[in-house]
């Protein structure tokens, strides 16, 4: 059979026509995880695309950004999200950028690149744009000796949960910085990669005595949110304190109350330390109760606490207090009015106003004899109460005061001086010779009671005066 060269020619046509069908038919679609790059900025809402330009053919492929949010179980298509122009950088890859995300939204982001013969290159990738999350509200943290602890977020304690700090279930992070504006890991070293500076500790020590930190708070990144903005507080390192306060002394106590002699910026403890106050007063204790009691300084922003005192045992009372009367003083060999005899040892006794042996408590007084003194004549008194003193002879014929002083003694723990108290009379000084007569007219006075009376009676018409005739012992 002949054929024509028309007719072959047009099935040659047809046959080529129906094999760019076949080809065009059997197209492909390939993915490849080396397609293209996503960079998700939750700042601006937005994703980048960037597709490498060895994929593709700028001049006869085409290059799409598709992206479709999540819809329950499904993505479908975004119409408020705005695909950006095919960009070309340097290296002719091609770049991409879609805009008007939303925060809390989870998409797909898929880089396509179609070839001239309907061929297809596909990367996937799904990503989800982060909710900002509110700034912690208020930080609390505790400055030590070269160390600073973050306490509180927002009121609540900081709790470690799967190695991440916590508080109210959201894990949180922290950065200090030091004076000159550098982040300080939590051994107080200078952090040098920024990417870093953000730590999970929130204790640190080493730090510079005296100086000013900044520690910042903020609530972590997470699936759900972006890193919140940061709070922060300002702390100044505190410097050592080893000065120890003294021990602790009172300034009064009673039955049911205690009240410590106030220390400047102090705190007291009646339980040896266990618990403190910084009322230096006590009050609603029991009867007759025994305490520890210890104080110590409180830190200030510059300085820490001080050491706690060495202690002191104090009791409440059992009865009122007993107060000593200067009216319940007794002095026994002299008294007012008396002859004493010069060169002579003269035995005086004086007593001790006080409480009933062993029964002393905070705040009762007592007198105690301390020395008596006859003109220009002083003796001391022994432990029992005891002087002897001898008038001088240079006081003879005089009328000399007596003193007795006696100290005025408080129980605070133990009995302490506070001040003195003196019983003051008048007596006269006579020689040895004044002294005899008299003692012989006293003798007597006690025989010849009649005569006595009638001897006086003339001597007094002929002036003459006896003095000492009553209460004056022959030595």
């Amino acid at each position: 059979m002949k054929i024509s060269k028309r007719l072959l020619a047009t099935v040659l046509a047809i046959l080529m026509l129906c094999s760019g069908l076949a080809v065009s038919a059997y197209a492909t679609e390939t993915t490849d995880a080396d397609l293209a790059t996503f960079t998700v900025d939750d700042e601006a809402l937005t994703v980048k695309a960037v597709v490498d330009g060895t994929k593709f053919d700028k001049q006869k492929d085409t290059v799409a950004l598709v992206i479709s949010k999540k819809v329950a179980t499904s993505y479908a298509t975004d119409e408020t999200v705005k695909i950006g122009e095919t960009l070309f950088d340097k290296n002719d890859n091609a770049v991409i950028t879609a805009t008007g995300l939303k925060a809390g939204t989870e998409y797909a982001a898929k880089a396509v690149v179609t070839k001239e013969n309907d061929d297809t290159i596909i990367y996937e990738e799904t990503f989800s744009i982060l909710k900002t999350r509110t700034a912690p509200k208020s930080v609390t943290a505790t400055a030590g000796v070269g160390t600073l602890k973050v306490d509180t977020v927002n009121g609540s304690a900081i709790v470690v949960k799967d190695g991440e700090p916590q508080v109210a279930g959201v894990n949180v992070e922290f950065k200090l910085v030091n004076k000159e504006g550098k982040a300080v890991d939590a051994a107080g070293k200078v952090i040098t990669d920024a990417d870093k500076e953000w730590v999970k500790d929130y204790s640190f020590k080493g730090l510079e005595q005296k100086a000013k930190y900044t520690v910042n708070v903020r609530f972590a990144k997470n699936s759900e949110y972006k890193a919140s903005e940061a709070a922060f507080v300002v702390k100044t390192i505190l410097e050592s304190n080893t000065a120890k306060p003294a021990a602790p002394v009172f300034t009064a106590v009673t039955k049911t109350s205690i009240t410590f002699k106030e220390v400047a910026n102090a705190q007291y403890s009646l339980d040896n330390g266990k618990t403190w106050k910084d009322s230096p007063v006590f009050s609603g204790l029991p009867s007759g109760a025994t305490y520890t009691a210890v104080i110590k300084v409180k830190a200030t922003e510059t300085k820490a606490e001080s050491p706690v005192s060495d202690s002191t045992k104090i009791r409440t009372n059992t009865a009122d207090v007993f107060e000593a009367q200067k009216a319940d003083i007794k002095v026994t060999g002299i008294a007012a009015g008396d002859a004493v005899k010069s060169g002579s040892s003269l035995s005086v006794s004086a007593n001790t106003v006080k409480r009933t042996e062993g029964t002393a408590q905070w705040g009762d007084t007592q007198l105690v004899p301390v020395s008596i003194k006859i003109g220009s004549t002083s003796a001391a008194f022994d432990a029992k109460g005891k002087a002897e003193i001898q008038p001088s002879a240079g006081d003879n014929g005089k009328t000399v005061d007596v003193v007795v002083t006696y100290s005025l003694q408080k129980y605070t723990g133990k009995w302490e001086n506070t001040k003195t108290e003196t019983v003051t009379f008048k007596v006269t000084v006579v020689t040895a010779l004044t002294a005899s007569l008299g003692s012989f007219i006293s003798l007597i006075t006690n025989t010849i009671p009649s005569i006595f009376a009638q001897i006086i009676g003339i001597l007094s018409k002929l002036g003459v005066t006896f003095i000492g005739l009553i209460s004056q012992k022959k030595s």
